[in-house]
């Protein structure tokens, strides 16, 4: 009897053991806590080494943009506290780490009638020099500058009911599609002195590292600012140009990407790689050029990403040598066609004569010329005619893009984004700096269109190079509807005589060149002696001008490039719905 019962007893004790040891592990250690010490437990990592973006220099080697080393403050979301386990330790490495770096918080008050209610949490909430009037609303949100984030932070706990601490780090790691072993960046070119101190603390901030990365920059852009419509610049990677640019495996997971980011991106086309595995080239905190030439040479200037791989046991420690599975490939130059000095000497020149151009709409005698708008933008571009080479070009205003990748020019990039007042904001759009005019910009060719029109006039046999078309000052017809049109020349109507195709190109002649485009043999102010002819005709001069590419992007390497308009007679009736007369064919001359 006594030996049923020892062994009872011990059966007992045994069961009791091994539910605590259960207990033990199931609930209270972690997976780095349980195998720590075994070193066969292990896990692959793979490791990014970003390239460094190529250079950009101009013809004679000048250096237009390139890349500076800085160090970047990242979190590792798996070395992070947990926020089940140890919820109020990740909330204060959080909050240390949005205070260093300098990133607001946001404090939620829910129910908002609480600080009516709790005189103790309006007072500490005034303390913070946060307290806003009081509203009607249901929930209050306040800003909480950085300084006062663990402040903030204290006063969540106090008032754990009401108040919530949203952190901006914990945002940014719930938006990052990455693997919880690779590192999210919170703050880019922190100072090397912040780079310093958070490594030797990084004990007391789990989850922080620092880690090496580029800045780009543009040497110039402060001095000849019109460089940056050309150079454009590079940004953070946004989650739609993710989409776009990381290859899917198959057709399906591209359908799928594209399908699931259509509400917010819209319809994107998507690379198809039945290669691609493991990591993407592009990462959620990777730079991308986004305009001008950094971003049509996105591919050329970027390089191609390093992975090294090695094993590491549960508590993250190297059980292994670093072992490169792809060598890093830092990114090619780019070498350009423009001087830019030569750039500099045309911005100067266009400057000076829009201020010239604005004095005398000021000045101008007539009234309805002073009543234009103030003359502020221009475009000048300079190109061999050897080869068309484009050795310059300017458009203005323009702005320095240096304020797109530099931190301590945050605040003039705010002010060009987001005016402070609504008059600011239509001086802004009218004004358009960062709108490149020699590309996008659409205007009336004006009398340059008139050396086109007499080639094609020529090599259509409509004229020789000898004939000879009476200029009177002006052409009066009468159209099909009985409407009386009349062009007059640039100018001041003057009477040019019997001139030919030289003759017209120097005077800037309307009168021949509408002839030419449109006939005169409807003119009701030439006499009976005057040569007629019935021209081109505008279906002719279409197809001739499109033999110069008019009408056609002419497929420059900028972002953002728009088409211009060669206007036919499709055109009009679709969008004016009449019919063409010949009238609009000497205006198109």
């Amino acid at each position: 009897m006594a030996r049923l019962i020892a062994l009872r007893i011990v059966l007992l004790i045994t069961v009791m053991v091994l539910v605590a040891r259960l207990a033990q592990l199931q609930l209270v250690q972690t997976d780095a806590q349980r195998f720590g010490a075994d070193i066969e437990v292990t896990t692959r990592r793979y490791l990014t080494n970003q390239p460094r973006r190529g250079e950009i220099v101009d013809a004679h080697g000048t250096l237009l943009a390139e890349s500076v080393p800085i160090y970047n403050l990242a979190v590792i979301p798996g070395q992070l506290p947990s926020a089940n386990s140890a919820p109020a330790q990740r909330a204060m490495t959080l909050a240390r780490l949005a205070q260093i770096v300098g990133l607001p918080s946001t404090l939620v008050i829910d129910p908002a009638s609480a600080l009516a209610t709790t005189p103790n949490l309006r007072r500490d909430v005034a303390a913070l020099g946060a307290l806003p009037e009081l509203t009607n609303t249901d929930v209050l949100t306040i800003s909480i500058a950085p300084e006062d984030t663990l402040k903030a932070l204290s006063l969540s706990e106090t008032y754990a009911s009401v108040v919530k601490l949203v952190n901006p780090i914990e945002q940014l790691l719930q938006q990052a599609n990455v693997r919880r072993y690779q590192p999210v960046i919170i703050k880019e070119d922190i100072s090397p002195e912040l780079a310093l101190a958070l490594r030797e603390n990084a004990n007391y901030m789990p989850g922080a590292q620092v880690i090496e990365g580029f800045r780009r920059r543009y040497p110039l852009s402060s001095q000849i600012p019109s460089l940056s419509h050309i150079l454009g610049y590079t940004g953070r990677i946004n989650s739609c140009e993710l989409v776009a640019v990381n290859p899917a495996s198959s057709w399906l997971r591209g359908l799928v990407d594209i399908t699931a980011n259509a509400p917010i991106c819209g319809l994107i086309t998507k690379p198809i790689d039945p290669t691609s595995v493991g990591l993407p080239p592009y990462l959620p905190s990777d730079q991308i050029g986004k305009d001008g030439l950094e971003g049509a040479y996105e591919k050329v200037l970027r390089g191609q990403m390093g992975i090294d791989s090695l094993l590491v046991d549960a508590l993250q420690r190297p059980v292994s040598a670093v072992t490169t599975l792809r060598p890093v490939t830092n990114g090619y130059n780019l070498v350009l066609t423009i001087d830019a000095q030569f750039q500099a000497e045309v911005e100067r020149i266009l400057q000076r004569w829009i201020n010239v151009g604005e004095e005398r709409r000021q000045t101008a005698r007539e009234a309805h010329k002073r009543a234009y708008a103030p003359i502020v933008a221009g475009v000048a571009v300079a190109l061999d005619p050897r080869d068309g080479r484009i050795l310059a070009m300017v458009s203005l205003p323009d702005y320095d893009n240096n304020i797109w990748v530099d931190p301590a020019r945050a605040a003039d990039l705010r002010a060009l984004l987001t005016p402070s007042s609504d008059e600011a904001q239509r001086e802004l759009q009218r004004l358009a700096p960062f709108t490149n005019r020699a590309i996008a910009g659409q205007y009336p060719p004006g009398s340059t269109i008139k050396q086109f029109v007499g080639s094609v006039a020529l090599q259509q046999n409509v004229i020789k190079t000898d004939t000879r078309l009476r200029d009177p000052g002006l052409l009066r017809l009468i159209e099909r509807s009985g409407t009386e049109f009349i062009l007059p020349n640039s100018v001041r109507n003057r009477d040019n005589g019997l001139i030919d195709v030289r003759d017209a190109l120097r005077l800037s002649s309307n009168v021949f060149f509408a002839s030419v485009a449109g006939g005169n043999e409807q003119a009701v102010n030439l006499d009976e002696r005057a040569l007629r002819i019935n021209g081109l005709g505008i279906d002719a001069l279409v197809e001739g001008l499109s033999w110069f590419n008019l009408g056609r992007p002419t497929g420059i390497d900028l972002v953002g490039e728009a088409s211009g308009r060669v206007p036919t007679r499709a055109w009009k009736a679709q969008v004016l719905r009449e019919a063409w007369t010949t009238g609009d064919t000497y205006n198109t001359a």
